[in-house]
Order: structure tokens, then sequence, then C-alpha cells
């Protein structure tokens, strides 16, 4: 998976497309919004996945303090 800096822009003609598809399938516009907010979360998680992957940190979920050091 790419970075968040890789992944390709999207144009406001695209997200208008997007949001009138949905409006026409009977979504709402807070539909669109909390399934955005839930697609950044989890890319931001796999993102901080991959970082502490690449850090060699374990990932038992608890942090020695010399992973913190290296963490920073």
């Amino acid at each position: 998976m790419g970075t968040a800096l890789e992944l390709p822009p999207i144009s406001t003609e695209q997200l208008a497309a997007v949001e009138s598809a949905a409006l026409r399938f009977g979504l709402a516009r807070a539909h669109l919004v909390e399934a955005a907010a839930r697609a950044a979360a989890a890319l931001a998680r796999r993102l901080l996945d991959n970082q502490l992957e690449a850090a060699g940190l374990d990932g038992d979920g608890l942090f020695t303090q010399n992973e913190l050091v290296r963490l920073r």
C-alpha cells in the first residue's frame, strides 16, 4: 500500500459525481461523511501499522521504553 502522498488526487468534480450518484441511490450526505471518516481512520491505522512494523516494534500493543525511544 502506498503512502498518503502517493494516493491519486481526487478532484471536486469526482466528489460531486460520487455525491450525486449516492443521492440517486437514496444515501444521505451524512452517510457519505461517515463513510469518508471511517475510510480515513482505516488508512491512518494502516499507515501507522506500517510505520511501526518498519521500525521493528512489537505488535503486542505494549511498548517498552526502548521501543518508544526508537519510535521518536
